[in-house]
């Protein structure tokens, strides 16, 4: 039987209450970890619909490899962008997707989750920088919300980061949320895809477990070869 929106939204508070951090940027979020959707759509299964986070949290300013982490990260974002778009002009599949990324402990939206525009999207990554901690789990349920209010399709999250999460909830208590959420809701289910740049893959086995896609990227090289894979 499917739970009530109210219930949902209830049960959801209870578990991943506030914790006195901070909030994403968006304004008039009562709970910052609320996944229930508004309303559910019928799902699109032509479409695919994409929000990649990157952690642009200060330690991406270090170097691996005699370059910064966040250089490296977009030249190799750009070209999955490119993989993507290569993709779509074969499959003629609808896809949106939307960038997300941190700002002194905040989640920011860069773009938001719409149609597919290559040039957009990379003139966007190249404008990140680094500030400030890692909200990997403000991050996760910013994203899912951003999904259902403006996606249809079959949902992904793509997260790249260098590090565990250092400011409020932990990640896997709001991915498994998300999966449960999706479940409730007779939602589309949301795959999250996880690439470890220069930090130990275990570090996201729980994740793993829930059902993450992990990727490890140990170097420059490792992360040119992992990235510009993911979802073609």
């Amino acid at each position: 039987m499917k739970l009530s929106k109210s219930i949902a939204a209830g049960s959801l508070a209870l578990l991943l209450g506030g914790f006195g951090c901070k909030p994403t940027d968006e304004q008039g979020i009562h709970d910052y970890y609320n996944v229930a959707p508004a309303e559910v759509h019928p799902v699109n299964a032509s479409e695919k619909d994409i929000v990649i986070i990157v952690d642009t949290s200060s330690s991406m300013h270090d170097k691996v490899d005699g370059e910064r982490k966040i250089v490296t990260a977009k030249r190799n974002l750009n070209d999955m962008l490119a993989g993507i778009r290569d993709y779509q002009q074969k499959m003629q599949n609808d896809i949106k997707v939307g960038l997300f990324y941190f700002d002194d402990g905040v989640v920011k939206r860069s773009l938001p989750l719409g149609d597919f525009d290559y040039s957009r999207l990379t003139a966007a990554v190249d404008k990140l920088e680094t500030s400030g901690g890692t909200p990997l789990g403000y991050a996760l349920a910013y994203a899912e919300r951003e999904l259902d209010k403006h996606g249809s399709g079959q949902k992904s999250l793509i997260l790249l980061t260098d590090g565990e999460n250092t400011v409020g909830r932990d990640p896997r208590d709001v991915y498994r949320v998300i999966k449960s959420t999706n479940v409730a809701y007779n939602d589309s289910q949301t795959t999250l895809y996880v690439i470890a740049y220069d930090t130990d893959k275990n570090n996201f086995v729980k994740l793993e477990q829930l059902g993450a896609r992990v990727y490890e990227a140990r170097s420059a090289s490792e992360l040119t070869s992992v990235l510009p894979t993911i979802k073609r």
